[in-house]
């Protein structure tokens, strides 16, 4: 059990050390959370009377239940349950103002028969919910990249296999007063927009000087 401790806080000492802080790293601590139950579990069963250990175990699924069974996201039981609801409508529990502007965004899109997207997404926005909405006709492969990245990763945007990239239509959530968008000297025209979503067309080949 000493091993197992000393492996686990390791790799908590490692993970500190490693990744930088973030608004969600309780989600990248879960497993460490997981892995010490184990431990645990162990000594409450050495060291308390075994019926009082079970109780408190007993107690702590019991307290678990309903946020297991009813909350706020992905309930299990109830008028919103998972069991009840599409699975592209439980993206937008938390969101359900974004419903319509997704939803009318992806289906614009599927319109223009366009599968190059770009994205230009604001540092916290809410980007998979396109990754499943988005189709084409046929077996058109759609392909998703962000453009105008002026981070530390843009550099990338000039190595392949994102260099070759020419979306013919960009999704944008910070573009709510501009009517056009310059990315990579491609000029790009509104043309469909729901707030807090734009869509950009490429109408012509042309180019900023």
């Amino acid at each position: 059990m000493l091993s197992y401790l000393t492996a686990l806080f390791s790799g908590f000492l490692l993970f500190c050390a490693l990744l930088k802080w973030q608004p969600w790293n309780s989600r990248l601590q879960l497993p460490l959370f997981v892995l010490a139950s184990p431990f645990v579990g162990a000594v409450l069963f050495k060291r308390l009377n075994k019926k009082f250990a079970i109780a408190i175990a007993f107690a702590l699924l019991l307290s678990a239940l309903p946020w297991v069974l009813f909350n706020s996201t992905r309930p299990l039981m109830g008028a919103h349950s998972i069991w009840n609801r599409p699975r592209l409508d439980q993206y937008f529990n938390n969101f359900p103002e974004l419903r319509t502007p997704y939803f009318g965004a992806a289906s614009f899109l599927e319109s223009k028969r366009c599968a190059q997207i770009g994205l230009d997404m604001g540092r916290n926005d809410w980007e998979y919910p396109f990754w499943s909405l988005i189709k084409t006709e046929g077996n058109e492969a759609v392909r998703i990249e962000h453009v105008g990245v002026t981070n530390g990763s843009g550099v990338l945007s000039t190595s392949f296999p994102f260099s070759g990239f020419s979306p013919c239509a960009i999704i944008s959530s910070r573009a709510d007063e501009v009517e056009e968008l310059a990315i990579e000297r491609t000029l790009y025209t509104k043309e469909w927009a729901s707030s807090p979503i734009s869509v950009f067309v490429r109408k012509t080949p042309r180019q900023i000087p």
